[in-house]
């Protein structure tokens, strides 16, 4: 089984998932709920979903599927967070405002000290994915096998944000880029033009997440953890 809820331990792997949880909840709860209390679909951004998963795995799954989770959400954030990441900072110092942290609505949660926690705490969720998945795949190794596994799980997810996403909210940027801030988004429905864009994304994630696959594998081959 690849989770137990009824499972308990306390390594260190529970406590750093059980934290990582708890921030994840009161982000999710406050900057969600208030504003799009209808908008559950909101859960399957790519940050939002991984998060809950490694968390939830790291708290009660076996240690042969958090070694597989931790490298599936390794060599994915790595590709899926980058840009979140640089336009956070970006934004924090106030550079650059993109389109894709503008539309989080940070700016519709009162009062304002509410608005800094749910802001930090997005910033916090895309960063952490990247260290915690590493730690674990240090610890544990990484694993070599799961490269289709990772590529399946990719087609599906991104097959199912295009399919539920609606004009107003682009799950995982899947139809059309994130950053639109000047075009009409509400024309981006289920039609040929977001059809083709889903399908080139598609292509441009297999191409990444290989790259990524093949850079990981090769800089953790030492790891004595690894088989």
């Amino acid at each position: 089984m690849v989770i137990n809820l009824k499972k308990k331990r306390s390594d260190i792997f529970y406590k750093i998932g059980k934290i990582f949880l708890i921030l994840n909840i009161i982000k999710f709860v406050f900057l969600y709920l208030p504003i799009k209390p209808i908008y559950m679909i909101e859960s399957f951004w790519y940050c939002n979903f991984t998060s809950f998963l490694l968390s939830l795995v790291l708290m009660y799954g076996n240690k042969i599927w958090i070694k597989k989770i931790a490298t599936l959400v390794l060599t994915t954030a790595i590709v899926a967070q980058s840009m979140w990441i640089i336009f956070f900072v970006l934004d924090f110092f106030n550079i650059y405002h993109a389109g894709r942290i503008i539309g989080m609505g940070f700016n519709m949660i009162n009062p304002p000290y509410v608005r800094y926690i749910v802001y930090s705490l997005s910033i916090m969720e895309h960063i952490l994915l990247i260290p915690i998945s590493f730690y674990v795949v240090k610890k544990l190794g990484f694993d070599k096998n799961s490269f289709w596994f990772i590529q399946i799980f990719l087609f599906c997810f991104l097959t199912f944000s295009f399919l539920i996403s609606t004009n107003g909210i682009n799950l995982n940027c899947i139809r059309h880029s994130c950053d639109l801030v000047t075009e009409d988004i509400y024309n981006y429905g289920l039609n040929l033009k977001t059809f083709i864009y889903y399908l080139y994304q598609l292509v441009e994630w297999f191409l990444l997440i290989s790259v990524s696959f093949i850079f990981f594998s090769f800089i953790l081959k030492k790891d004595k953890n690894n088989q």
